[in-house]
């Protein structure tokens, strides 16, 4: 169990690295397509990814497949729920800035999630760790 941690931490790590350095690049090329706010974009997104991967660990020890499928399904709700109404807040109350926001917070979703599920999949697909 503590090589999965271990691994997921390393690799969380260096996904957050790369997306940095790529999104401080693209903020410096082009303004336009990032925001000023994608560090703590960036912040929110991994910290997400910790909680959901720390309560799937508990879920998963306890062995109970059910419980750990419904808690995907409900936290893939919760969090799109919460992501929608993140963007549509952030829109509504800076409209100067929408399209880069919604840009940005679109390719860290799908960088995140991108993640999150290999991670989970590798897990399932790794039965002796």
């Amino acid at each position: 169990m503590k090589s999965v941690k271990k691994r997921f931490y390393i690799s969380l790590l260096c996904l957050f690295g790369l997306l940095w350095g790529a999104s401080m690049l693209l903020f410096s090329y082009v303004p336009q397509y990032v925001t000023q706010h994608w560090p703590l974009l960036m912040l929110l997104f991994a910290l997400v990814s910790v909680v959901i991967f720390v309560m799937t660990m508990k879920i998963r020890a306890k062995g109970d497949v059910h419980k750990l499928t419904n808690f995907h399904m409900i936290a893939t709700i919760v969090k799109l729920v919460a992501y929608l109404a993140i963007i549509v807040t952030y829109v509504m109350n800076f409209p100067e800035d929408k399209i880069a926001f919604v840009i940005t917070f679109l390719t860290y979703y799908l960088c995140f999630t991108t993640f999150e599920t290999y991670m989970l999949v590798r897990k399932n697909n790794n039965k002796d760790e």
